[in-house]
């Protein structure tokens, strides 16, 4: 039913079910549901866990949801390690680990690029944050809503801030949710 499929996206969101279930509930929806809003995200969420299994490739991907208008395209970043951070301004732990962040950006720059994805705030917001902080990195900004620039359904993304480790031929090496020192230090390990 429809309601199921609002159900399960609520699941998914809020990390009731594991991947291999929520792949599993998914497939047994029924297909008439294919036009339901919650029945998409879901989709989306879906393809997002497939795509973003560690040792899967980053599906290239391009936006003009960056803070200048300008398109970017994921595949500019092949060459060199990239740490995906996902965040926002009203997110505590995000906001605490960007000094880190910056360090680490900075430590390493002839090897490693920061992108930052932020969820949640408005450009004005974003924009403040970043200039006030001298963080310079490469943002994206994530829609809302069942679209290509919704990057938190399309990387899976169920809590914050969510890091990704990927090497310079785009593979994805680690995974981290929450805070987590556990990035750097696996930065240290690979960069050093």
């Amino acid at each position: 039913s429809e309601a199921t499929t609002w159900y399960l996206s609520d699941m998914m969101l809020r990390r009731q079910v594991s991947n291999e279930e929520a792949i599993s509930f998914f497939n047994a929806l029924n297909q008439s549901l294919k036009n339901n809003s919650h029945y998409r995200e879901v989709a989306t969420r879906v393809k997002g866990i497939e795509s973003t299994m560690i040792g899967e490739i980053v599906p290239d991907f391009s936006t003009k949801k960056t803070l200048d208008g300008n398109e970017f395209k994921f595949s500019s970043l092949k060459g060199k390690y990239v740490l995906i951070d996902f965040w926002g301004v009203w997110c505590g732990p995000c906001v605490a680990e960007m000094p880190t962040v910056k360090k680490y950006a900075d430590k390493y720059a002839d090897k490693l690029t920061v992108l930052g994805i932020n969820s949640g705030d408005s450009k004005d917001k974003m924009s403040a944050f970043l200039e006030k902080n001298g963080y310079k990195w490469q943002q994206l900004m994530s829609s809302k809503g069942n679209n290509d620039d919704n990057f938190v359904l399309r990387f899976n993304v169920a809590g914050f801030p969510t890091k990704f480790i990927i090497d310079p031929q785009g593979k994805i090496l680690h995974r981290y949710l929450g805070s987590s020192e556990e990035a750097f230090v696996e930065l240290d390990k690979l960069l050093k």
